[in-house]
């Protein structure tokens, strides 16, 4: 006869193999729709390969020669257009008949909607949000994966009585949390979004397999308490290793909160980054058999560092202080190629002069210039924490005396953007910025003009639409903003700013500083200065009329190509965007091809 302790082992085998097999089913169904996601995105890719200037940017940085255009010397051909550099729309108007000295080919990017026309209602469903900065499509996502776990968990199973279950579904889940916690996300490459749009998923994972864990180890806990054998069965090495698990796990939680993450940013990193070295090794001594979950996950961690130096250029940057703001302005020269419009980097300044362990800090910025430009890598950082007040400080030694400050850099990237949405491929495109999110804009609109000279970009009309706290914050930029308006040759740019605070100082960069008085105020043609907070609908209804009024020409070789919107900025102000495309008329959305948005919000 077996005794009960046999008994009991082959019963714990038994539901071993159960427990094992329906996690390996689960997790099959997970992948299975991922899948089918990135099964379904391939148009966008097909399309995104379709066009050089996309697919060739985006992965590395680099330095390339500024090309001048192809020209062509046919006037009569229809794939070309003229070149005009700096003339406006306007003079172009008024010289009339006047013909082109010289013309470039043109080369449009092709353009795939998002989803089928038959499902437009359904995509402005998914973006309602419902709790902050989260919308139904996000959270029908997180419910589904949710299910999924629970299903895993309680499928035939007590956890009163089975405490390995909990266990495993927590360890499978493991390689999913690695992968999409990695800058370079093998995932968000399949799916073609950047790490920080799927990182809300990696944030609600890795909180269910805490759960999972703990709740694994209470069993164990209360049942060696009750019996009295706890301080016995501890300290055994296997239940040993597993407490010092979990043990990090719970450390690795508290110190991801939305507390320390926005408090103290780099105390997070750092007990994340120490928390998963010791958690792998300990997970294996615990229980050797999840050693082929352990190793996925050095492997993904080893593939995102490997990529992380090949993406790191270590250079010698300028930084500039913009007297009146507290924004610093960094250069790069040696780097001017290799990103897409939207993207960021990850800086390091290498430099005492940031105290002893600024060199250590690491802080994530949007590219503020135009790829493949006669420009730089530009970033503009804003004093809002103690790493960038004295990045503030320190432009400010030699700043105001020799118009410029030099130092080493690290510069990480690029990450992000807008992945398999081109802006140049849609009709007409709205670019909404808050704040220091003006970065995006400036490459957006940069690259989008620079394109349309170049005979690469579908786009009939821009509106950029800033909301800034001080109207003296545009002082930097208007240069900028007017030299960009007399460039938009063939596609019309309008900018729009908005300031939220009372005027308690003059204007200084009017001419008559007490011109405020009348409001809103027309700094330029097309480039106006207004209080309170913009009218976005609007700005919505402006861009949908001049892409269906606009003439049909080569652009509309496929038809009006839809509205593209770019937010970038609080959630908040993300959230009163999406609000303001959902309202637009279903007809008016038909009428232009559909209105699709890409969302670069702040906050970690």
């Amino acid at each position: 006869m077996a005794s009960p302790a046999t008994n009991i082992t082959t019963q714990f085998e038994q539901q071993l193999v159960k427990s094992t097999t329906l996690v390996f089913h689960v997790n099959l169904f997970i992948y299975a729709a991922i899948a089918l996601v990135a099964l379904f995105r391939i148009p966008h890719l097909v399309a995104l390969f379709g066009t050089p200037s996309e697919w060739y940017n985006g992965h590395f940085l680099r330095y390339s020669p500024v090309k001048q255009p192809k020209v062509s010397r046919s006037n009569t051909s229809n794939s070309a257009r003229t070149l005009v550099g700096e003339d406006t729309h306007h003079d172009r108007k008024r010289r009339g008949g006047e013909k082109d000295v010289s013309e470039v080919e043109v080369k449009y990017p092709p353009h795939t909607a998002v989803v089928p026309r038959q499902l437009r209602t359904m995509l402005s469903l998914s973006r309602v949000r419902i709790l902050d900065g989260y919308s139904i499509g996000q959270i029908s996502i997180l419910a589904m994966y949710f299910y999924a776990l629970v299903y895993a968990t309680f499928f035939k199973s007590n956890p009163f009585t089975d405490a390995t279950r909990p266990g495993w579904v927590a360890i499978s889940q493991f390689p999913l949390i690695f992968a999409l916690a990695q800058k370079n996300n093998i995932l968000g490459s399949l799916l073609g979004y950047g790490y920080e749009r799927l990182n809300y998923v990696h944030r609600f994972a890795a909180k269910l397999v805490i759960l999972a864990a703990n709740l694994h180890a209470v069993y164990y806990l209360y049942r060696w308490t009750a019996a009295g054998t706890f301080t016995e069965l501890v300290v055994r090495p296997k239940n040993a290793w597993g407490m010092v698990a979990l043990i990090f796990m719970n450390i690795m939680y508290f110190f991801s909160t939305s507390f320390w993450r926005n408090k103290a940013y780099n105390v997070f990193l750092w007990t994340h980054s120490i928390s998963m070295i010791v958690i792998l090794p300990t997970t294996y001594l615990h229980q050797p058999s999840l050693l082929p979950y352990v190793l996925a996950c050095v492997f993904l961690y080893g593939a995102d560092r490997v990529m992380r130096l090949f993406k790191t250029r270590i250079a010698t940057a300028i930084v500039i202080p913009l007297p009146g703001t507290d924004i610093t302005h960094i250069e790069v020269p040696s780097l001017n190629a290799g990103w897409r419009p939207g993207q960021h980097v990850r800086l390091r300044i290498l430099s005492r002069r940031m105290g002893w362990l600024g060199w250590t800090e690491v802080h994530p910025f949007t590219i503020a210039s135009a790829p493949d430009s006669h420009d730089c890598l530009i970033v503009m950082c804003k004093q809002s924490g103690d790493w960038t007040k004295r990045l503030g400080l320190m432009s400010k030694e030699r700043g105001y005396v020799d118009s410029e400050s030099k130092v080493k850099v690290w510069v990480e990237g690029p990450y992000g953007g807008p992945g398999r949405m081109m802006f140049a491929s849609f009709s007409a495109a709205v670019l909404i910025c808050g704040g220091s999110g003006i970065t995006f804009g400036l490459t957006m609109m940069q690259d989008l003009l620079a394109k349309d000279l170049k005979g690469e970009s579908r786009v009939k009309y821009v509106e950029l639409v800033w909301v800034t706290q001080d109207a003296n914050s545009i002082t930097p930029l208007i240069q900028l903003f007017t030299t960009l308006i007399q460039q938009s040759v063939y596609c019309p740019l309008r900018i729009s700013v908005y300031y939220t605070k009372p005027l308690t100082s003059k204007l200084t960069f009017l001419p008559d500083p007490d011109a405020a008085a009348h409001l809103p105020i027309t700094l330029h043609h097309n480039f106006t200065l207004t209080p309170g907070r913009p009218r976005i609908g609007r700005a919505l209804d402006a861009a949908i009329m001049r892409a269906v009024s606009l003439g049909a020409g080569h652009k509309d070789s496929q038809g009006i190509t839809g509205l593209a919107v770019g937010v970038c900025g609080p959630t908040g102000l993300a959230d009163d965007v999406v609000r303001a495309v959902s309202a637009v008329d279903s007809a008016r959305k038909d009428q232009v091809g559909g209105i699709e948005i890409h969302e670069e919000t702040f906050g970690w």
